[in-house]
């Protein structure tokens, strides 16, 4: 008997139907999958050491990372980091206090009970401190010291030092000087014991020459961030992070400064008003990053750098026509409005750069900022 074609056919379909019916089920699946799908192990993902992962570029628009805030001198020579002796009565430090000054050699606080962390950081020529009352050292207050040779402790108890003081990384001949009653108490104590180089004070021991003393009562100030009024005529360069902190500053008047360094003005949360008339090439990274500045008047400003004004939310006001880069003017925040002089408006206006935000900027009133 002859069985016709498209009875096969029929068959097929009823066979595929059913086979796609009952993979459906979650028990025929899984036996299919595992007798006729290879095992494939999943992809690695890259990690970090990975040399075939891209690395992500940067972008500038982005905001910073918090940086460590730097308590500010009044003095030029803290400033300008001239000094290299410093002795002072001041009985308080704050954190960072005396950090980046790369030319101190040598310190006498006598009344101060406490280093604060990061009281001394990257003091990297920093060679002998002297304190007659400290009573705790706390963390990495003496990171980035490698040339520190000698602590000279010459109070009447055991001072107090955290684990990771950071005096551990000074370099291999620092050795502890403590007034003779009480060198046992440091040479039984785990962490000074460790050092190994605790010894008595020499019996003609003295004083270091230290140089001129600071006015303690205006260094008291400025060591605990209660300066509210600051000026200066021969200052004509800001560190980084100068005045950054200073949450009672509330004035200051910088006549010569022909620059500053980065994040210099960073969370000056009173400052409103600020006039540079001597800086011409603005060249600071985030120099106004979370500053409460409102006015900002550069009359002889002709240039400006990437990422100075990233962070600014106030006004900004040019005499002249300034030189900017794309990057520049776009890394201006939106809620700023530039006030420029009628002479150079048009300019402005026709420079390719500029005139992407024209609309930000304004013709400034005669006299209204000067």
């Amino acid at each position: 008997m002859c069985v016709p074609k498209w009875t096969y056919l029929v068959s097929a379909v009823v066979l595929i139907v059913g086979l796609f019916v009952a993979y459906q089920f979650p028990v025929v699946r899984n036996w299919v999958n595992a007798v006729f799908v290879p095992e494939q192990s999943a992809p690695e993902e890259p990690t970090d050491t990975d040399p075939n992962s891209p690395e992500e570029p940067e972008d500038p628009t982005i905001d910073p990372e918090e940086p460590e805030p730097v308590v500010l001198s009044i003095t030029e020579n803290y400033l300008s980091d001239n000094y290299t002796k410093f002795k002072s009565n001041v009985s308080n430090l704050s954190e960072y206090a005396f950090a980046g000054n790369i030319n101190l050699t040598s310190v006498y606080l006598p009344n101060v009970e406490n280093i604060p962390a990061y009281s001394f950081r990257d003091c990297i020529n920093l060679e002998y401190v002297r304190f007659d009352n400290l009573k705790n050292i706390d963390n990495n207050a003496f990171i980035g010291c490698p040339n520190l040779k000698s602590i000279y402790l010459t109070g009447n108890s055991l001072c107090s030092i955290s684990s990771s003081a950071s005096l551990f990384e000074c370099n291999d001949t620092f050795n502890i000087y403590i007034q003779n009653g009480v060198v046992n108490a440091y040479l039984n104590n785990s962490v000074w014991r460790d050092f190994g180089r605790v010894y008595s004070l020499p019996s003609d021991y003295t004083t270091i020459d230290y140089g001129e003393t600071i006015e303690d009562e205006q260094l008291n100030l400025i060591l605990t961030g209660q300066i509210t009024e600051f000026s200066s005529k021969g200052i004509s360069s800001l560190k980084s992070y100068a005045c950054a902190g200073q949450s009672n500053l509330v004035s200051t008047e910088l006549l010569n400064c022909t620059s500053l360094g980065n994040y210099a003005f960073y969370k000056t949360t009173k400052l409103s008003d600020l006039s540079l008339p001597k800086i011409e090439f603005f060249n600071s990274d985030y120099c106004f990053y979370e500053s409460a500045i409102t006015n900002l008047y550069l009359p002889n400003c002709i240039k400006i750098s990437e990422h100075c004004f990233v962070g600014f939310h106030g006004t900004l006001i040019f005499d002249k026509f300034v030189s900017a880069t794309e990057l520049a003017v776009k890394n201006i925040p939106q809620d700023t409005t530039i006030y420029v002089s009628s002479e150079c408006y048009s300019q402005y206006l026709e420079d390719t750069v500029w005139n992407t935000i024209q609309e930000r900027i304004k013709i400034k009133e005669e006299n209204t900022f000067n």
